[in-house]
């Protein structure tokens, strides 16, 4: 999935949905910040029948080291 969404990020989805970027990983990109992730959980949301190309979401808390 990753190979399709990376023509997707440099192309349009970051500028159409607020700097989201589909294959991101964010526990690794919150945890380079300098970041402690406490906690993290992660689920699928797909509210519409259309196929996205991301639909994945990291939830969770994290403290600066």
């Amino acid at each position: 999935m990753a190979l399709s969404q990376r023509p997707v990020d440099r192309v349009f989805w970051p500028r159409l949905f607020g700097g989201c970027h589909t294959s991101r990983d964010t526990p690794t990109a919150i945890a380079a910040a300098g970041f402690d992730l406490e906690q993290t959980r992660f689920m699928w949301v797909n509210p519409v029948p259309i196929e996205f190309p991301v639909a994945s979401h990291a939830i969770g808390r994290a403290r600066r080291v």
